[in-house]
């Protein structure tokens, strides 16, 4: 897989990850709902005011003013449930925050691990090469029987299989954790444009 700048990524995921957004989004109209309620528990008033002609031929100028006065429902109901519900979001934003961030925690560690065993089986193919290039001279000078040549490419075989093997889950691991910390944009944009 491409390098990559492993520091910062379980921090990035924060960023990067949509539920993270989605949920940080949610909490924000919640609290936006709790200040409309609030907002509404305040009367509205009302002024009026015209012309007006009585029937005895008197008019003149009128000004009303109304002014409800909530003495039974002041909607504190409403405004408990809603700031239930901005607990409740704060709640599950900062539980989806851990989990996003062990996910990414994870991930990064086996990958990291992944690496390492690339990296040692590597240096294992390189040896179990040579020693079959060993074999082959030492069974043509006579010196070793067929069996043991066989031996050393059986154990060829199965070294190259490990490298393979290993590879597939290095890729895997990168993988996972590109998908755990939301995707490698930036780095994909690096790539592209050069560094």
């Amino acid at each position: 897989p491409p390098q990559l700048d492993l520091d910062g990524l379980e921090q990035a995921a924060l960023v990067r990850r949509r539920e993270v957004a989605a949920l940080e989004a949610d909490a924000r109209s919640a609290e936006a709902r709790v200040q409309e309620l609030r907002a509404l528990r305040l009367p509205e008033v009302t002024a009026t005011g015209g012309f007006k002609s009585q029937s005895g031929g008197l008019g003149g100028l009128f000004l009303g003013l109304s002014v409800p006065i909530p003495a039974w429902n002041r909607s504190s109901g409403s405004v408990s449930a809603a700031s239930a519900r901005v607990e409740g979001s704060a709640a599950l934003l900062a539980s989806t925050r851990r989990e996003v961030e062990a996910d990414a925690r994870g991930a990064l560690d086996e990958y990291r691990s992944q690496l390492a065993r690339a990296e040692i089986l590597a240096a294992s193919d390189a040896a179990a090469t040579d020693f079959l290039e060993v074999a082959s001279v030492a069974y043509e000078a006579e010196e070793m029987d067929l069996i043991e040549l066989l031996d050393g490419a059986e154990a060829l075989r199965e070294a190259e299989l490990a490298v393979i093997r290993v590879q597939s889950e290095l890729w895997m691991a990168y993988y996972d954790l590109e998908r755990a910390v939301g995707g490698f944009q930036d780095i994909a944009d690096q790539t592209e444009d050069g560094p």
